[in-house]
C-alpha cells in the first residue's frame, strides 16, 4: 500500500477494505469523527468531497462518553434550578395566603367589634324603652 493517512468522517462511513491501511477481511464501517488510517490518495478524495477530514487527535471532538456526561451534568443543574424556583414559588405563595388570612382575620374583627357596638348600642336603646314603658307617667297623677 502506498503513504496512509488518518481520517474522520464527518458523519460516519463505509470504508472499502482495499483502502484501508491494515488490511481487513471486509469492509469497515466507521463513527462520526472516529479516527480510521486509509491509503492517501482515498483519504484526501473525502477530505476534497467534505465527506471527511484529516484526524488531529489534538484536535478531536470530545469522546460521546465526556459529552453524554456534561449533558446529563447540565440536565441535572437545569432540574436543580427548577426545584429552586418552585420552592420559592410555594413560599411565597404560602406567604402570600398567610397574609390573606390575616388580612382576612382582621376584618373578621372589625365587622365583629362593630356588629358588638351595634348590638350593644340597640340593647342600650330597647333597655330604654322598656323602662320608659314601665315607669309610671306623672301626668296620669293627680
Amino acid at each position: 500500500m502506498a503513504k496512509s493517512m488518518k481520517i474522520a468522517f464527518t458523519n460516519g462511513g463505509i470504508v472499502p477494505k482495499g483502502v484501508l491501511a491494515k488490511p481487513e477481511a471486509k469492509d469497515k464501517q466507521v463513527a462520526a469523527h472516529e479516527p480510521v488510517s486509509v491509503d492517501e490518495a482515498y483519504g484526501q478524495s473525502l477530505i476534497a468531497d467534505r465527506l471527511a477530514y484529516e484526524y488531529d487527535p489534538k484536535a478531536a471532538p470530545k469522546p460521546a462518553a465526556n459529552a453524554a456526561a456534561d449533558a446529563e451534568a447540565r440536565a441535572f443543574e437545569i432540574i436543580k434550578a427548577a426545584k429552586d424556583k418552585a420552592d420559592q414559588i410555594v413560599a411565597d405563595a404560602g406567604d402570600k395566603a398567610k397574609k390573606i388570612a390575616e388580612e382576612a382575620e382582621a376584618g373578621a374583627k372589625t365587622v365583629a367589634d362593630n356588629a358588638d357596638a351595634k348590638a350593644a348600642e340597640i340593647v342600650a336603646e330597647a333597655e330604654k324603652k322598656a323602662k320608659d314603658m314601665t315607669a309610671p307617667d306623672d301626668s296620669k297623677q293627680d
